[in-house]
């Protein structure tokens, strides 16, 4: 992303759900744009997105995916199989 985003460094309670879109980990090796994260689980029957989430641009994966996991399956209740990478 490009442009200037304000906020604040220290977030208030208010803000727990404002993203910071900010410098993180560039896949696309362009660490001079800003980014956000988007959370998703999918379906494994086509990928089809069931839940999807918003995070900061340098959030990390090994800190979020198990409340991430968590906040899932208070939305969806159903017996089955979930798949992760080595973050989880």
């Amino acid at each position: 992303m490009e442009g200037e985003y304000k906020f604040s460094v220290e977030r208030k309670e208010t803000e727990d759900k404002i993203i910071h879109i900010t410098h993180g980990y560039s896949k696309d090796k362009r660490p001079d744009l800003k980014q956000f994260v988007l959370n998703m689980v999918c379906w494994g029957d086509g990928d089809i997105p069931a839940f999807l989430e918003l995070g900061d641009g340098n959030q990390s994966d090994k800190k979020e995916f198990a409340g991430l996991l968590k906040k899932f399956k208070e939305q969806w209740q159903f017996e089955g199989l979930h798949i992760a990478d080595s973050a989880l």
